[in-house]
């Protein structure tokens, strides 16, 4: 079956979906990428060219932008394709869905077609955009969602349609693989970090406030990334003094990060829920936790969700409970061990990309029977 995938992350990673889907579940893939990308950790991914038929658009608006920007083309190919299936991962509120809508309508209307929602908080919207929403759902055959919390809310405006759980982008199991087993030796530091675009919601303040409760000379942090909060942080690290014991990375290449990782004792997603935004997913556990790194987060949206029992959850907002879960990691060699192991078999069992590929393909073999 003809498969036409319309992907607005160019990435690697997002390509090795693609070709997975037709060098091991037999679809015949189509693909639509970004002219250009520009990756969370500012790292440019636009010359990598994956290995199916693709081809690429340029953008009306910025490509970062997932409600009001979209492609620059009429059909995406499909008046020359005629897909069986259309994957348009973009939000069902999005002008870029409502253009898959009406392309798949004007050139291929034959054609199922599938959205993707990582949406895990209502959003107040306007008359024009719940308009489109609902438009865009009733016209969708199936919605994958990157939560529990975006399947409950499709369910909350009405869809009836089908729906499946599963990340857009899974983890790189070639890239992302077990560090060699760290024990912290008597003496040494215990390295804790974060990784990410450095945003207010990230709570990345939360993760200093948390450091300064702990012992300076027993535990320090690497803040890897840029944003727009990152003069802030490097600020209130000195006022809280944490200039000796906490290093701020800037972005650094996709192929570096397993080795980041590998230099942490536990990453921390210390993320804060927002009136119009919470933790959707949160790679950068699922690729920690596939490097065999212990990892800490909040409660916020879809983390714990994610993290399920191969980590620990404290209370978004709470530096001395994230203190607390740091020092427990620092003293137990034993628990690191427990939740190594537990992190990597939830990443085997749900995150790789072989398991997007397949949850993917299977959601749409049962699409393309009805």
């Amino acid at each position: 079956m003809k498969l036409l995938l319309i992907a607005r992350h160019h990435s690697p990673a997002m390509h090795r979906k693609a070709e997975l889907l037709q060098a091991e579940h037999g679809w015949t893939v189509h693909y639509a990428i970004p002219a250009r990308w520009h990756d969370a950790l500012a790292s440019d991914n636009s010359t990598a060219t994956p290995a199916v038929s693709h081809k690429r658009y340029a953008f009306i608006g910025s490509v970062d932008d997932p409600h009001r920007a979209t492609w620059r083309t009429a059909d995406f190919g499909m008046r020359a394709l005629q897909p069986d299936i259309i994957v348009a991962e973009e939000e069902p509120d999005s002008v870029a869905a409502l253009h898959a809508v009406n392309a798949r309508r004007a050139f291929a209307s034959r054609a199922k077609l599938v959205l993707y929602t990582w949406q895990n908080v209502d959003r107040p919207l306007g008359s024009i955009a719940k308009a489109v929403r609902r438009h865009n759902l009733s016209q969708s055959d199936g919605i994958l969602c990157a939560n529990t919390a975006a399947r409950q809310l499709l369910q909350t405006w009405g869809y009836t349609g089908r729906t499946e759980i599963v990340p857009s982008i899974g983890v790189d199991s070639n890239r992302f693989y077990p560090c060699d087993a760290q024990s912290t030796k008597h003496g040494d530091p215990f390295r804790v970090g974060y990784a990410g675009r450095l945003l207010k919601e990230k709570g990345i303040d939360v993760l200093l406030e948390a450091l300064a409760l702990t012992h300076p000379t027993r535990v320090v942090g690497r803040i890897i990334g840029n944003g727009p909060v990152s003069a802030q942080l490097q600020a209130r690290s000195v006022s809280l003094g944490l200039e000796q014991s906490v290093m701020f990375i800037p972005s650094i290449q996709p192929e570096e990060m397993r080795s980041a990782l590998c230099e942490l004792d536990a990453l921390v997603l210390p993320s804060l829920s927002m009136p119009h935004w919470q933790e959707q997913f949160g790679r950068i556990l699922a690729e920690a936790m596939a490097c065999g790194i212990p990892v800490v987060g909040s409660n916020s949206g879809a983390i714990p969700e994610v993290i399920a029992d191969a980590g620990i959850i404290v209370p978004e907002n709470d530096p001395a409970a994230l203190a607390g879960a740091i020092e427990q990691l620092a003293q137990s060699a034993e628990l690191r061990g427990n939740l190594r192991m537990r992190g990597l078999a939830r990443v085997f069992e749900h995150y790789t990309q072989k398991q997007v590929a397949s949850v993917y393909s299977r959601f749409l073999t049962g699409l393309g029977r009805l």
